[in-house]
């Protein structure tokens, strides 16, 4: 579910679907070389995950959103004693989550299992709930990669979901945030690594974790391969300015920010067809910060919105909120799981 700050809890608030204005690409900087979206032209499909929280219980709730124009719902969570995260295969068929294990040594695990927490396997341990950092499953379902803080530092595992089988394929000897997203195709990973020291950065790897390349040296909070396998959207610091979206192209080349300068921005989440980005945004919120504030915890007074790869055509989904905190988390082609 990639909550990243306290928990407060949830507060149902109304939604809006409408449009707002569109923040313009510099004049200079048309695109930057990131090629558009195949096609332009399409609306929004598919259904976005939220999470809205306001008054402090756990698990948060989280929201489904049909972009279609159908009802917003509450979704159901698998009922799964101790569980507190949830990760759906993009297909729906698996699910990955988080147990926080009660005055236990390791005081967290990892679990693998059908939707309903059914047929579950221990895919991972960890010292406690809070060294679980960014995860992803493979678009056809077959892996899953995520990052966790250990006692040496960070490290970076994928698991087979067919055998269970673990494997460390990168690690960081200093306990860094990193997050990871995987290539369309499989053949390989994008990783962000956030901070302002030398280990920073978005850079890919090959799926056994070979062949890695720097495509960015700003820290990333986020990073989301694009399904064309052309871009990669990520959340970053521009000090001394706020954190923002950017885009690079998978070869590196046009790295650029999406946001505007002065507001805070974060999650970018690519639609399935590669046309639209989700993301969270002050932008409409009274009290904006100021000029130079960088954060990365899950943005209060903030709304979800929608733009082009280009950073145009945004519309806002969800109001700003007056309590609590919003944060976008996945998009899916389809939900529930299991069809209904």
């Amino acid at each position: 579910m990639r909550v990243r700050g306290p928990i407060p809890t949830l507060i149902a608030i109304a939604l809006a679907v409408g449009a707002c204005g569109g923040s313009a690409v510099p004049a200079d900087d048309p695109s930057a070389g990131v090629p558009p979206p195949a096609d332009t032209g399409s609306g929004p499909t598919g259904v976005l995950l939220w999470l809205h929280d306001g008054a402090r219980t756990w698990p948060p709730h989280l929201w489904a959103l049909p972009l279609d124009g159908g009802e917003t719902a509450r979704v159901d969570l698998p009922i799964v004693e101790d569980a507190i995260d949830w990760d759906w295969a993009p297909d729906l068929s698996r699910i990955v989550w988080l147990e926080d294990i009660q005055d236990g040594v390791p005081a967290a695990r990892l679990v693998m299992g059908d939707p309903d927490g059914s047929s579950p396997t221990v895919i991972g341990e960890l010292r406690n709930r809070d060294d679980y950092r960014g995860r992803a499953w493979s678009h056809d379902a077959s892996r899953f990669a995520y990052a966790a803080y250990t006692d040496a530092g960070s490290t970076l595992t994928v698991v087979d979901a067919a055998s269970g089988t673990s494997t460390e394929i990168e690690s960081w000897a200093d306990p860094v945030p990193v997050d990871v997203d995987w290539a369309p195709d499989g053949s390989g990973l994008v990783v962000g690594v956030a901070g302002d020291g030398a280990k920073a950065g978005v850079f890919t790897f090959a799926a056994d974790g070979s062949d890695d390349r720097r495509l960015s040296e700003r820290g990333a909070w986020r990073v989301r391969w694009s399904p064309d396998g052309s871009a990669i959207a990520f959340e970053s610091s521009d000090h001394p300015g706020p954190t923002g979206i950017y885009l690079v192209a998978a070869d590196g080349s046009g790295e650029h920010r999406v946001s505007p300068p002065d507001v805070v921005e974060m999650g970018p989440v690519w639609s399935p067809d590669g046309a639209w980005i989700a993301f969270a945004s002050e932008r409409d919120a009274e009290g904006l910060p100021v000029a130079g504030e960088a954060r990365h915890q899950p943005l209060i007074d903030a709304g979800i919105y929608l733009m082009r790869p280009d950073g145009s055509d945004v519309r806002r989904l969800v109001e700003p909120v007056e309590s609590g905190w919003v944060e976008t988390w996945d998009w899916f082609a389809s939900w529930p799981p299991g069809g209904g």
